[in-house]
């Protein structure tokens, strides 16, 4: 039995940290935005589907191929056989999800592939989705599990159009090394993204908690015999009811600061975080000297109008950095644009902090830089 999660490009590594956290399953490789894996059992999909905070999509895998054309791609699919899923009475539909250039279009994909396979199909409210994944020239076809993408909060609805996506924030305190005691600043939280992942982390909160019953497993054959209510109500008694995170988000604007409470509201975990209305300089004030274990957090960014703004505001954060971050304490920010990153650089050092460590990340079609800085 082989299984796929599909994630950002550049966070692989994070999604299959997660994956052995929660399933411990045998990791069979990556790939880019892939995490190849066997599970134990088939419910542990089911498990991942509920939980991960880094994942997209989990996948049955059915095939994997390399092409050139899509006709290789409708030969491969052709001889597969998905009787085991799409059972008499079910109906199913073709899902098709491309990244990369080619000369044919998702739909094309989607259209090929059902017209060999054998069931009613059904568009709006399938039973199955037999999902197609093609990055370049890879291409995946199994059975997804969940039946909606999983990098899509449904506590995101006050936004910001700079926010991070909620896979790539909860990336950015694992890359952190962000643990449950930890004091976790975010002294630009915007909306809220960086201390949300963090309390649903922290406290053990499953991140579809209010999205449980549109699982699509929820009506697989195969799991005809399981309880889910019992399955979900075994997880959910695993949730740290008792507020006891150090999670801190700060914003100098009154409309950001309102936009995070509503959001962490809806996100179930509104008790577990501290978002306040703090400009940066007064940062000192409010948090005592070497307190903070890490700071996560998306800066505002280099343009060529804000440049001295920018600067000031830069070495405004590392002079703050300095005093209430813990010895071996540990920042992980947000590049968008080398320039930024070069102007993180030039004032980190300033206060005797270097960039260690540099990911780089895909979110949607733009890439960004995390990088790690200690003394």
């Amino acid at each position: 039995m082989q299984a796929i999660a599909i994630t950002n490009p550049g966070i692989e590594s994070i999604a299959e940290k997660e994956i052995v956290e929660l399933i411990k399953p045998k990791i069979t490789g990556t790939e880019e935005s892939v995490v190849f894996f066997r599970p134990k059992e088939l419910i542990d999909l089911c498990v991942l589907c509920y939980k991960a905070q880094s994942l997209s999509k989990v996948m049955l895998l059915k095939d994997m191929i390399t092409f050139r054309d899509k006709n290789e791609i409708f030969c491969a699919a052709k001889k597969l056989d998905f009787s085991d899923f799409i059972k008499k009475g079910l109906k199913f539909k073709v899902k098709c999800m491309h990244t990369g250039e080619h000369d044919f279009n998702s739909i094309e994909i989607e259209e090929g592939i059902g017209a060999n396979i054998k069931g009613d199909v059904d568009l709006d409210n399938p039973d199955v989705i037999i999902f197609v994944y093609i990055n370049k020239n890879r291409c995946y076809i199994g059975i997804d599990f969940s039946g909606f993408d999983m990098s899509k909060r449904q506590y995101r609805v006050f936004n910001l159009k700079e926010s991070l996506k909620a896979t790539v924030a909860y990336s950015l305190l694992r890359i952190a090394d962000y643990r449950k005691k930890d004091f976790l600043l975010d002294p630009f939280c915007g909306s809220g993204v960086i201390p949300i992942e963090a309390a649903l982390f922290g406290s053990d909160f499953p991140v579809n908690y209010f999205t449980k019953n549109n699982f699509l497993f929820l009506k697989f054959d195969c799991f005809r015999n399981i309880g889910f209510d019992k399955f979900f109500e075994k997880i959910d008694k695993k949730i740290v009811k008792k507020n006891s995170l150090k999670i801190y988000g700060y914003e100098s604007m009154l409309g950001y600061v309102k936009a995070s409470h509503k959001n962490a509201k809806i996100a179930g975990i509104n008790k577990s975080i501290n978002i306040r209305r703090v400009d940066l300089d007064w940062l000192d004030t409010k948090v005592d000297k070497t307190k903070v274990d890490k700071i996560v957090t998306t800066p505002p960014q280099l343009t060529e109008r804000n440049s001295k703004v920018i600067e000031k505001l830069y070495k405004e954060f590392f002079y703050q950095a300095e005093f209430v971050l813990k010895k071996n304490g540990i920042i992980v920010v947000v590049s968008e644009t080398e320039e930024t990153k070069k102007m993180i650089e030039k004032h980190a050092s300033q206060f005797k902090f270097k960039i260690t460590k540099e990911m780089k990340i895909m979110q949607g079609k733009k890439q960004i830089s995390a990088l790690v800085i200690k003394r």
